[in-house]
């Protein structure tokens, strides 16, 4: 599927999506859950090691039963999952990802490797209180389902933070994957390095990255105002698909 398909396709789902919770009549294309019971949870997990065995990102030994062996930080992670509409009437998991966070933490409790980051980058979130900076990690979906799942999955992310005081997502990203990202957000979207690095755990180098909560409205908005038509009206609509769940975004 060509670029141009696949952002025709996002805006397609996005706009579906945001009907849906407008009209309340027709279905929406994926719903999205804090999971709170431990079966999820677990599902979840697995879905999550699953693609990234087939991927090579971990080896199947590092599992039992599908579940990985070394997870110092599933005790203190929230974790996220974008289901879809089975044609049997079962819902499908088709997207996951975790908020590595307490009110406790700090990015020191993260696997974010704060020493590799510019000097001003790493300052910025070594000097956050506990509890301020959360962790995006295990984000996966299946391949061939659309973007709008993960983006639906994002605003859930976006929501939880405005209740919880977050003010910075952190995460790290596929090379690969980081312009599709900055079309969808933009300024808010905060390269930390100007080398891609590596996290515990990861084989492949990440893009690290920071998402300004309290002030990524008015950041995505004004980024945008140079861009093509094409980019602005993907980043218009992500914006307000964001803002219709959370008014108070700036």
């Amino acid at each position: 599927m060509s670029e141009i398909s696949k952002t025709s396709k996002l805006l397609l789902d996005v706009a579906h999506d945001w009907l849906a919770e407008k009209s309340h009549i027709i279905e929406p294309p994926f719903n999205v859950e804090i999971l709170q019971n431990e079966a999820d949870i677990q599902a979840s997990r697995r879905f999550t090691a699953e693609i990234f065995v087939k991927l090579g990102k971990i080896t199947p030994d590092s599992l039992e039963g599908g579940i990985p062996i070394d997870d110092p930080y599933h005790k203190i992670s929230t974790y996220f999952a974008a289901y879809q509409p089975g044609a049997d009437g079962e819902r499908q998991m088709v997207s996951t990802a975790r908020l590595v966070w307490s009110p406790q933490t700090t990015i020191n409790d993260m696997r974010m490797p704060v020493d590799t980051l510019r000097p001003e980058s790493a300052k910025c979130l070594l000097s956050q209180p506990p509890g301020a900076v959360a962790e995006i990690g295990a984000l996966v979906k299946t391949k061939g389902v659309s973007t709008a799942a993960t983006l639906k999955m994002f605003r859930e992310m976006f929501q939880f933070g405005e209740r919880n005081k977050i003010h910075y997502l952190v995460c790290g990203l596929q090379p690969k994957l980081y312009p599709s990202y900055q079309q969808m957000f933009g300024g808010a979207l905060e390269k930390l390095s100007d080398e891609n690095i590596y996290f515990p755990g990861v084989s492949d180098p990440q893009v690290p990255l920071k998402i300004d909560l309290l002030y990524s409205y008015g950041k995505q908005k004004q980024a945008m105002r140079n861009k093509s038509l094409g980019e602005r009206a993907v980043a218009a609509v992500v914006r307000n698909y964001f803002k219709s769940k959370i008014p108070t975004l700036q």
